[in-house]
């Protein structure tokens, strides 16, 4: 059944592409993390012959290279799918079509996830157009009709009267996280030892997870970072108390106040409304700043009268990890918090996180996101726990480096210019040949939408309907943004030769 051997190649395609080892074939379910146990149920659903593959959020327990995997894997089926999802490496690899779910209406949109920004950017200038006109519109018939009701020209002012009461409303645009600032603050600052941790021995299943020594430090920003099943969540989760030790302890620091987002978690009021909530997270009464909080998070428009019962897993994520960043604490620990944002919200959560003054720990399979708020590093490698100044990614998986080498070297002087280059690792090589077909799906991308804007000034048509200064200024955005995408994609290119990876033609 189900093509004998192909199935056989095709299930070792999905196992090693979504993370797994050959050998991990023969284990129980029951012995894998929960993300991996969501990977396993991701594998199963891409290797049913169904004709139609429907996914939710399938890139949220993924690394970034697994993400790359399965848009590859979608791009190339035969088989329809749909997927909710706000990964930019399945969008931007794998679609065709664009369905956008906005105010309890569906807005269906042709071609690649570009194509569909481009559109979306020009509906939502219309709409917001068409709304301005009418609020000018409904703002001078109701002076009309305060000035006239009770004159001679009060037959007029009670037509506009009931004019306006059928006038069919253009909805508010939504407001959303672009162009919103988040700022955290708290009020106390801790000392400067926040946490120490000493011969730390964790349950992980069969296996364990020792960790000699470990140290916080004040206004310190740590990625935490291992393959997925490590054992990330669980050495927070221990650290705060959650999970119990076999041996070894946990010190806090004074003046600790801490906040921790972990995707299970749910405090809330489910019978209270969003509005309320938020209201009651920021301790005002301040309408605007609590509707501008709603829209950053994705609740704008008329669902700040929704309840919060009435949410989805991932709306209560969002609201969730809006709560402990509006808790006014300094220190945080953050457990995958980008995934049940959209592009436009983490670039706002990024932004915030590089601002904090506090203290911050964050598991995240988005390297760019970990490499732009946090300047240290913890990885769990096997059984153990390494650690390492600045944003050191595969820390993990590097050689018997002991767990402070990396912390300790001396800074590069520029005096061994004339030794011969290190070889790269496997995984180097690996993320270099990824950045390269990254930086050259962005040339593709760039050019295409340089050329669909030419197109637009070229059609007569355009001359009507097209606003010109906001089309130009875009245009010349777009032409500096190529210049430097193809500069960096010959850059990576010429490193790509130099380090002998072959060109994929």
């Amino acid at each position: 059944h189900h093509g004998g051997y192909t199935y056989e190649v095709e299930l070792e395609r999905t196992l090693l592409g979504l993370g797994f080892s050959l050998d991990d074939a023969g284990r129980p379910c029951s012995s894998f993390s929960g993300g991996e146990q969501m990977r396993l149920k991701l594998g199963r659903a891409l290797l049913d012959p169904a004709d139609l593959l429907l996914l939710d959020e399938p890139g949220n327990h993924l690394d970034e290279a697994q993400r790359e995997w399965l848009g590859d894997f979608l791009r190339t089926s035969p088989r329809s799918f749909v997927v909710v999802t706000h990964d930019p490496e399945i969008l931007e690899s794998a679609v065709d079509h664009v369905a956008y779910l906005m105010d309890g209406k569906l807005y269906t949109f042709r071609g690649d996830f570009a194509s569909f920004e481009a559109q979306f950017e020009e509906m939502q200038k219309t709409r917001e157009r068409a709304w301005e006109n009418q609020q000018a519109y409904i703002e001078r018939t109701k002076e009309f009709i305060r000035r006239y009701k009770a004159g001679q020209r009060s037959k007029q002012a009670r037509g506009r009267e009931k004019v306006l009461s059928r006038l069919e409303r253009v909805e508010a645009p939504v407001r959303s996280a672009e162009g919103f600032r988040l700022q955290l603050a708290f009020d106390d600052t801790p000392g400067e030892e926040v946490l120490n941790a000493e011969n730390l021995l964790l349950p992980l299943g069969e296996r364990r997870l020792r960790v000699p020594k470990l140290h916080l430090k004040r206004g310190q920003k740590v990625a935490l970072v291992g393959a997925n099943g490590a054992g990330k969540t669980t050495l927070l989760r221990a650290l705060l108390g959650e999970v119990e030790l076999l041996s070894g302890v946990v010190r806090w620091g004074t003046n600790v106040r801490l906040a921790h987002y972990d995707q299970h978690q749910r405090r809330f009021d489910f019978q209270g409304t969003l509005f309320d909530t938020v209201g009651g997270l920021l301790k005002t009464f301040n309408k605007e700043m609590i509707y501008s909080y709603l829209g950053a998070f994705g609740f704008g428009g008329p669902r700040a009268d929704q309840s919060v019962g009435s949410l989805s897993g991932g709306e209560r994520a969002r609201l969730h990890l809006l709560g402990v960043l509006l808790a006014r604490a300094n220190v945080i620990f953050l457990d995958e918090p980008t995934n049940h944002l959209d592009e436009a919200m983490v670039a706002m959560l990024q932004e915030a996180l590089a601002a904090f003054k506090g203290t911050l720990v964050v598991v995240s399979h988005h390297e760019e996101f970990l490499r732009s708020v946090t300047h240290h590093t913890w990885a769990v490698a096997g059984e153990t726990l390494r650690s390492a100044a600045g944003f050191a990614p595969d820390l993990a998986q590097a050689g018997e480096l002991a767990p402070a080498a990396r912390e300790e070297a001396p800074a590069h002087n520029g005096r061994d210019k004339g030794a011969p280059k290190p070889a790269l690792s496997k995984n180097e090589l690996f993320r270099l040949q990824r950045r390269r077909r990254e930086a050259e799906r962005a040339v593709s991308a760039l050019t295409k939408e340089k050329s669909r804007l030419e197109a637009r000034f070229a059609s007569p048509d355009s001359v009507v309907t097209e606003d010109w200064h906001a089309l130009n200024r875009r245009y010349e955005k777009l032409k500096r943004e190529l210049a430097a995408a193809e500069e960096e994609w010959l850059a990576l290119m010429a490193q790509a030769e130099e380090a002998g990876v072959a060109s994929e033609e």
